[in-house]
């Protein structure tokens, strides 16, 4: 008899998997089967990385594998291929979507590759439009990052700091200012700490 697995993959760990959790329930795969992978940035989820946890569950021919779209196994080309030949190779089925994949098929093949292709090329213009969105705010003077702490709290913090009554911890509580910007910007008196 054959198993179910799922595979569920997001980009940023800001992510939820709903959509792909909702796919993999309606296809009756048990959740002690399903993979998830919250990773970020190109190729951070390697084509071993994803063989080796579907090793962990014992996955062996004849198993199905199901994900919700293809790009989930990978935004790289050459990545997502090898996955999908290694996986044919040891008799799983693999199902994407209401699709199966099928690399043995030279029409198949041809949409598997296509698919791929296209899943990367996503992935670089969400990337290069990232880049030329920051690179528009640098051009304007907008910077990335932690906006910088106000100078009223920075001085109330030194005055609080110098008149000695209060700890670092309750001062931080009552400017507020966290205990990195504290000692960041506040001149320490080196014989007090």
């Amino acid at each position: 008899m054959s198993n179910k697995y799922g595979i569920l993959r997001v980009s940023t760990s800001e992510q939820e998997f709903d959509r792909q959790e909702f796919y993999l329930t309606n296809n009756n795969i048990p959740k002690e089967n399903w993979i998830e992978l919250k990773k970020t940035g190109k190729g951070s989820v390697s084509g071993k990385k994803i063989l080796d946890e579907l090793k962990t569950l014992n996955i062996q021919d004849g198993d199905e594998l199901f994900m919700d779209d293809q790009d989930r196994l990978s935004r790289d080309t050459i990545t997502s291929i090898l996955i999908i030949d290694e996986l044919n190779s040891m008799g799983i089925k693999i199902t994407c979507g209401n699709k199966i994949l099928d690399p043995t098929d030279p029409d198949c093949r041809f949409e598997i590759q296509l698919n791929a292709a296209l899943a990367e090329r996503e992935r670089n213009k969400i990337s290069q439009r990232t880049k030329r969105t920051l690179d528009a705010k640098r051009a304007r003077g907008i910077s990335g990052g932690r906006p910088e702490l106000k100078k009223d709290r920075i001085e109330k913090a030194q005055k609080l700091y110098d008149s000695k009554i209060l700890s670092i911890n309750e001062i931080c509580n009552s400017v507020p200012i966290s205990r990195s910007s504290f000692y960041k910007y506040v001149e320490l008196d080196k014989n007090k700490i």
